[in-house]
């Protein structure tokens, strides 16, 4: 909706998008940096929680890219704040918004029905007054992304949850086509991986400021619930058998985030029992953890907010298509191309579909496998397809004979992820 209101009076759907990340991560930062405030009652250890979670790699990856992790990162944060201050009515509202705007937020509702559970001098009216608007903003919004779904179908995925079942093969990531492995060797590794990438995004000392963060909250009352959530947070996607993970994590970071401005009031407080001197150098090291986030990360920023690869990979491969053709994409590529050809009017000629095996629904008409659809279009017009994975087009074997679109070849070396994707017209389907 922000994005949408900032579209109307502004920039393209892009650009608009991209700005409501922004102003969304920012609103979460602030949300933890308060909660923390209210956890030691001082200013610097919140806004030190602030800057950490705003410069912390996942984090910033979701305030520059358009997806829904920023949106679901500022419900959950709210819900934490609105619990900590003991509103658990609103904090089931927020709570509702987060699940309707990332749906694997409900694996975290063990820990947040415990926050709730003391919220409230009573506590089992605490969590009643937390679930009944939960319960009724979610099934507002299942019914709501359900019906949604079955009139405009989702672009860009090659799932599109429409019913219970579909719930669960969701959870359950049989939607990848991938299913757990049975090798304790594989599980181990992913631990060990993802670990050290959890350190790396904390530089080290964010972990030892986090441990320290939990005497405060254990004076709180808060390390059991806290601990249950940034566990539940973390270990879903550790043991996911899909490898893009990073990003959905961003549950866990909110707790992280807040042990890390407990951590700093710990240290300070401390150090400050030794003297002012000592004081002001323990606020001068942890004020330079989010410093040096940012450091680590504004050139990467600098150079996304100048690079326009995408762009011209858009541009060049719609002026090489023929005139009328249907070209098949893989999503990441369609979702690309259709952005372009919709927002800028740009070869309206041009019929763009998903390359997927499995029927597919658009709006207006149904596209029963890409190969059925592709062989009938043959007929009077041109086909093309992606041919960065051409292996995957010859299966089963001679099943499909591609030809290059020589108009469509980029010139000179590769220079980025797009420029290797060479565009094939299919010759023949047998």
């Amino acid at each position: 909706l922000l994005a949408g209101v900032l579209a109307r009076f502004g920039p393209e759907p892009a650009i608009a998008v991209h700005s409501a990340e922004n102003r969304l991560v920012a609103i979460a930062s602030a949300l933890v940096g308060l909660s923390v405030h209210g956890l030691t009652g001082r200013r610097t250890p919140g806004v030190l929680a602030a800057w950490s979670f705003a410069f912390l790699p996942p984090i910033w990856s979701m305030a520059v890219v358009t997806e829904l992790y920023a949106l679901s990162a500022c419900c959950l944060s709210l819900t934490l704040f609105l619990l900590l201050r003991g509103r658990p009515a609103l904090a089931g509202i927020a709570y509702a918004l987060a699940l309707g705007s990332y749906l694997p937020n409900l694996l975290v509702l063990p820990a947040v029905v415990w926050l709730a559970n003391r919220a409230t001098v009573d506590r089992r009216a605490g969590v009643v007054r937390f679930l009944i608007p939960t319960l009724l903003g979610a099934l507002v919004w299942v019914m709501w992304n359900l019906t949604r779904a079955r009139i405009h179908p989702p672009l860009g995925t090659e799932f599109a949850p429409v019913g219970f079942a579909d719930l669960l093969r969701f959870l359950s990531a049989s939607q990848y086509t991938t299913h757990p492995p049975t090798d304790p060797q594989f599980y181990l590794h992913r631990v060990a991986e993802h670990a050290a990438r959890v350190a790396r995004n904390l530089l080290g000392v964010g972990l030892l400021l986090a441990a320290a963060g939990g005497v405060t909250l254990r004076r709180e009352r808060l390390l059991g619930p806290l601990a249950l959530w940034l566990l539940l947070g973390l270990a879903y996607f550790t043991f996911h058998p899909y490898q893009d993970y990073d990003l959905m994590t961003h549950a866990a970071y909110v707790v992280l985030a807040i042990a890390i401005g407990c951590g700093v009031h710990e240290v300070v407080v401390r150090a400050r029992l030794r003297g002012p001197a000592m004081g002001r150098a323990a606020v001068a090291i942890a004020t330079g953890l989010p410093l040096l986030l940012f450091a680590i990360q504004v050139q990467e920023f600098r150079a996304r907010s100048t690079s326009r690869e995408v762009t011209e990979f858009a541009r060049r491969s719609l002026a090489a298509f023929p005139r009328g053709a249907v070209v098949f994409a893989r999503w990441e590529r369609f979702t690309i191309l259709l952005y372009v050809q919709q927002v800028h009017g740009v070869r309206p000629d041009v019929l763009l579909l998903e390359r997927q095996e499995k029927s597919r629904r658009y709006a207006g008409f149904a596209v029963d496998g890409w190969r059925r659809f592709a062989a009938e279009a043959m007929r009077d017009r041109p086909v093309i397809v992606d041919g960065i994975a051409t292996p995957e087009l010859r299966e089963p074997a001679d099943a499909v004979e591609l030809e290059p679109l020589r108009e469509g070849a980029p010139s000179g070396e590769p220079k980025g992820t797009f420029d290797r994707v060479e565009w094939m017209r299919v010759s023949r389907i047998r």
